[in-house]
């Protein structure tokens, strides 16, 4: 995708202490489809507050999908990213409207389908948390229902069926754990700065395909 130059790009501000939210719409062939890339707030410092700015992040994106919808309801629009919250909490679930479940998802219309669900639980961690040695699934790829097999309506896309995966081969994992490899500098007893690994979440990914 990255080889694609977007059609249109716009930025939406949930929280201005915050990251952006980078709305990027391409067009191959001529038939759009929408990414809207996220990072929201971290669960550093105190829970009711990180909560609260994630809460915030939440509500704006679901007003922006809301007015895409609305206008389009076969709209074709991925959310991704790393949401800071696990695909089973409550602001992903209830405020963002990512649903696990795909016929609740096909039915409504409003719903976006989280593509975790197509996964086993034990197999959605991307990002482990040494301190208490837990997996959680922070990084995912919300479909809105135009992107699934099937649609009605449909969007001129849809999602490969079981292509959503995590990218967690050997050469990203560390520890008995598996963790992911973190992109950090080691010192040496020379004093030099030694970069290694490659980030502290894994990537997730899809494949769009023409809707046949």
């Amino acid at each position: 995708l990255s080889r694609i130059k977007p059609v249109d790009v716009a930025w939406l501000r949930p929280h201005p202490l915050q990251r952006d939210v980078v709305i990027a719409t391409f067009a191959p062939a001529g038939h759009p489809f929408t990414v809207l890339v996220n990072h929201w707030k971290s669960r550093y410092g105190k829970k009711a507050v990180s909560d609260a700015i994630r809460e915030r992040e939440a509500r704006a994106v679901r007003a922006e999908l809301d007015r895409r919808l609305r206008r389009d309801p076969a709209a074709a629009i991925l959310v991704v990213g790393d949401f800071n919250d696990n695909v089973d909490s409550q602001i992903p679930r209830e405020t963002a409207g990512f649903a696990l479940d795909e016929a609740v998802a096909r039915r409504d219309g409003r719903l976006l389908f989280n593509l975790s669900a197509t996964l086993p639980e034990a197999a959605r961690g991307t990002y482990f948390y040494s301190q208490n040695k837990r997996w959680n699934s922070f990084d995912m790829i919300n479909i809105t229902r135009g992107l699934l097999t099937n649609a009605v309506p449909a969007s001129p896309w849809q999602v490969r069926p079981a292509t959503f995966t995590i990218h967690a081969p050997a050469g990203l994992r560390m520890g008995e754990h598996g963790a992911p490899y973190p992109f950090r500098r080691v010192g040496t007893k020379q004093g030099e700065r030694i970069y290694s690994g490659y980030s502290d979440h894994f990537p997730v990914h899809v494949t769009l395909e023409a809707r046949p």
